[in-house]
């Protein structure tokens, strides 16, 4: 493992689309939550480049991670791209969201009440990851049903 880096497992739940990279030649920023439930940004990551098979979302991964020095937000962290291990799926079917949940809501630190008290995150602690539940859905549409 390289120096200063330690294994996690991490299930993705996010991946932003591909952006050329004149170091990595193409990159994307991934965001999951560790088994605690605490976020990280994984940074960079050559998607496309990987070898083996490539993980999906709501997939857990074990890789060697470390805090990225460049970064000062508190949940991005670089990543050992040749250490990654996929590891099981789980269920994206409306059923199973509670398995996925158990794990995307056990750390309540990146929970807000409201935009604003994660607006207020962003400027006091740098956090740019946060879950902020809508108090009220006023409308709901739904367009371009295929018929069965």
């Amino acid at each position: 493992m390289m120096h200063g880096y330690s294994q996690a497992k991490i299930l993705i739940w996010g991946k932003t689309y591909p952006e050329l990279s004149s170091r990595y030649i193409e990159t994307v920023c991934t965001a999951g939550v560790l088994e605690s439930g605490r976020p990280v940004r994984l940074y960079p990551i050559p998607y496309r480049y990987l070898d083996g098979e490539r993980f999906g979302l709501y997939q857990w991964i074990t890789a060697a991670i470390a805090k990225n020095p460049r970064d000062s937000r508190p949940e991005s962290y670089k990543i050992d791209c040749d250490s990654i291990t996929i590891g099981d799926k789980l269920p994206t079917t409306k059923d199973e969201w509670g398995k996925r949940a158990e794990f995307m809501f056990r750390d309540k630190g990146w929970q807000f009440g409201t935009v604003d008290e994660l607006q207020e995150a962003q400027r006091t602690k740098r956090i740019s990851i946060g879950i902020v539940a809508p108090r009220e859905v006023k409308k709901v549409e739904v367009s371009g049903l295929l018929q069965r």
